[in-house]
């Protein structure tokens, strides 16, 4: 028998709203998996995206990879300067690297879409965002989670300091 630790149906995951009240386009729902089931060298997260909306900005990592199961729903993929329909069943992949690998997933559907988010969780992660300029720096124990990190920075290269929802 596993222990119960272990195991948590993702119907049972807590979820708390997600996004930036600046552009009513990046609302979604989040809720934390991995931690829940006694992991902490792997994230997982779990998504719901409202019709028409994104979760995170079009981006790219340079420390952490990332790895996608989309569990319910449509969308696009956004991958570099590429378009992919993605459905329920998929898995989508996204490397650490340059701008190639930029990645944003889009509910273009009538319906929620709904996908679970592991990574690696390198303890410094540099991230750019192609569409706004903006790079961002974070370090700390939990570096893909923004609100957890030990020191973050968000800037451009041309004019410094800036906000991550800044541009976009």
């Amino acid at each position: 028998m596993p222990d119960i630790k272990s195991v948590l149906n993702i119907n049972d995951v807590p979820m708390k709203e997600f996004g930036y009240s600046g552009n009513e386009t990046y609302l979604s729902e989040t809720g934390a998996i991995a931690h829940r089931v006694g992991i902490k060298d792997l994230g997982c997260r779990l998504m719901r995206v409202k019709p028409g909306n994104k979760a995170f900005p079009f981006h790219n990592h340079h420390t952490n990879e990332e790895l996608v199961y989309v569990v319910e729903g449509t969308g696009t993929l956004r991958l570099g300067t590429d378009r992919h329909p993605i459905k329920a069943g998929d898995v989508l992949g996204f490397p650490a690297g340059g701008a190639e690998h930029a990645h944003q997933i889009l509910n273009t559907s009538d319906a929620d879409l709904v996908y679970l988010i592991m990574s690696t969780q390198n303890p410094v992660e540099v991230l750019e965002y192609p569409d706004s300029g903006k790079f961002g720096v974070m370090a700390g124990k939990a570096a893909l989670q923004p609100q957890n990190a030990g020191f973050e920075f968000f800037g451009t290269r041309a004019n410094g300091e800036t906000g991550y929802w800044n541009g976009e």
